[in-house]
């Protein structure tokens, strides 16, 4: 008699955060026994890594907001550095003026959405279901599914 194969599914690679392995479990059990070869495993766990990064970055968006304001402190008249050594020579003041930056993890927050959607659309083509188990009606909107797993 010949041992038939026993189909699993697939664990969350070594080294994963504990939110990403979360993510994986909850994808691969919505999807039939069968679904992932070795390439969608490698995708899935890039793209729950990449929603983690995405994740963070957008809490610090949340907490520091998408523009930042930096103090800079601008020298005072070069021209009278020469005379600082003089015990009479007033020193200047250090003007303050603020500058206005994108927040970093906004431009992380952009480009991690960015790759999501790449890999959860080759995901797609292997034959990942991207829709979430609980029908609408549970989850108040039809936005769950990979890209919105939030």
């Amino acid at each position: 008699m010949v041992n038939p194969t026993v189909l699993k599914r697939p664990l969350p690679p070594f080294g994963m955060v504990a939110r990403s392995r979360n993510l994986f479990k909850r994808i691969v059990k919505d999807n039939p026994v069968g679904t992932f070869d070795n390439e969608a495993i490698v995708l899935l766990a890039a793209f729950c890594d990449t929603e983690n990064q995405r994740y963070l970055a957008t809490k610090k968006v949340e907490e520091f907001g998408s523009i930042i304001q930096n103090e800079v402190y601008i020298p005072p008249d070069l021209k009278t550095f020469g005379d600082l050594d003089k015990p009479e020579v007033e020193k200047p003041e250090v003007e303050k003026q603020y500058v206005y930056t994108e927040n970093p993890w906004y431009k992380i927050m952009k480009e991690t959405a960015a790759s999501m959607g790449a890999i959860s659309t080759k995901l797609r083509t292997k034959g990942v279901k991207t829709a979430a188990s609980k029908p609408k009606e549970e989850t108040g909107s039809g936005m769950d599914g990979l890209m919105f797993s939030g």
